[in-house]
């Protein structure tokens, strides 16, 4: 007989797994990249925002040091919700409206204290160069998690073809007929577990196992049985 050839959907019953390994090495370097990008634009504005802070202050002195710590402050902030959020939307958990609310006043902060000296000289080439930075932080922190939610949702997608195929090209169950009792000899190992059927004493078959799994294709019990399926199974070209 010839080998049964197999179908295209038990061979993709592995695309969800290779779907998800593909979406992990890409939401590692999205992480990663939007990260640096996030940092380089908080470095970036950590100068105005010391210079907003010192007042003026000589250089070295206590006042001008602690304005280096300004800064800092507010953006490890931003960065733990940053990093929370990549967390929550890898599993599609909203957070709550107080999370986006801290993340918009942090950059609100880190904008005015940045752009306050360009404002007030009213030089308007100042005030964009050091709007560019803050608001570049601010839509990569707003637009990580929508990535990572958008990559996940990918992953569920893919599982739910493969599931979805799976169902529909799985194999059939044998149409095979009843099984009888063989004329002579002890009784077969179907008959001493079947149960009778009426007067006839036909014995009723055993439910097959699962279609597709070893047991369904080899484990019809007695030789009779087996001589018969093998009757009523058409010839494979």
């Amino acid at each position: 007989m010839g080998v049964e050839p197999v179908s295209a959907a038990v061979a993709d019953l592995d695309a969800p797994a290779v779907v998800a390994g593909k979406v992990a090495r890409i939401q590692a370097q999205i992480d990663r990249w939007a990260l640096v990008a996030i940092l380089l634009g908080l470095a970036f504005t950590m100068v105005n925002v010391q210079t907003f802070a010192a007042a003026g202050a000589a250089m070295w002195t206590l006042p001008w040091l602690a304005a280096w710590l300004l800064d800092p402050m507010v953006s490890i902030l931003l960065l733990v919700v940053v990093r929370a959020e990549q967390v929550t939307a890898r599993w599609q958990v909203r957070m709550a409206w107080q999370v986006t609310a801290t993340k918009w006043v942090a950059f609100a902060a880190t904008y005015v204290m940045n752009t306050w000296s360009s404002i007030d000289e009213g030089v308007w080439s100042d005030i964009v160069l050091h709007s560019v930075p803050p608001v570049f932080v601010l839509i990569g922190a707003e637009v990580l998690p929508k990535l990572r939610e958008g990559l996940t949702e990918a992953v569920l997608k893919a599982r739910a073809y493969a599931t979805t195929a799976s169902a529909d090209g799985a194999e059939q169950p044998l149409d095979l007929p009843p099984l009888t009792p063989p004329p002579d000899g002890p009784p077969t190992t179907s008959e001493q577990q079947g149960v009778g059927a009426g007067s006839g004493g036909v014995t009723e078959r055993p439910p097959l196992p699962p279609a597709g799994s070893v047991a369904g294709r080899h484990d019809l019990v007695g030789a009779s049985d087996r001589a018969e399926a093998r009757k009523a199974r058409p010839r494979s070209n």
